[in-house]
């Protein structure tokens, strides 16, 4: 925490995205949605601290978003970057064990590995899957309740669920 400069006893919700595109397993749509629910709920609890790692650097997402219409992606990073309760955590070099093991909920894109790895290390976690393009896809992790989120509205019930609602150690 001394790393990143939080200095308060506030909540930690971590956001760690997964590769947006034609190759990546979330839309640039959706992408955008992900980014737009970290701006949106960071600005309505200013009382929570909120973490975000992004699987490709900064510098390489500038050049793969440049066309005009992917370019907004660019533009809500930059927000979250200027807010007062948001950290990108790819600015102070953590990784995504470091940003989860920090957090006291993680929130993912889906069908990435750090859904297991935080499910592992007894993390309270959220499957975002801002589109519910992955909604009827077979998985194991379908059984596990409170973990998968498929609006914004959603996203916020869970949270509720998890941050206020359940002990620190469930």
């Amino acid at each position: 925490l001394n790393t990143i400069n939080i200095n308060n006893n506030n909540p930690i919700i971590s956001f760690l995205d997964h590769t947006a595109g034609h190759q990546g397993v979330m839309s640039v749509e959706a992408y955008k949605n992900f980014l737009q629910s970290i701006i949106e709920l960071s600005n309505k609890n200013q009382d929570i601290n909120y973490i975000y790692k992004s699987k490709k650097s900064i510098s390489f997402m500038k050049t793969y978003f440049d066309n005009p219409t992917d370019s907004q992606i660019i533009e809500l990073i930059e927000q979250i970057r200027s807010s007062n309760n948001c950290w990108y955590a790819n600015d102070y070099k953590l990784n995504s064990y470091q940003v989860c093991g920090i957090a006291d909920l993680v929130i993912s894109a889906p069908m990435s590995s750090v859904i297991f790895e935080s499910l592992c290390g007894n993390k309270k976690t959220i499957s975002y899957d801002t589109t519910s393009e992955y909604k009827n896809f077979n998985s194991i992790l379908k059984k596990v309740p409170y973990l998968h989120a498929y609006s914004h509205v959603e996203l916020e019930k869970l949270i509720r669920h998890w941050v206020l609602e359940t002990d620190k150690k469930y």
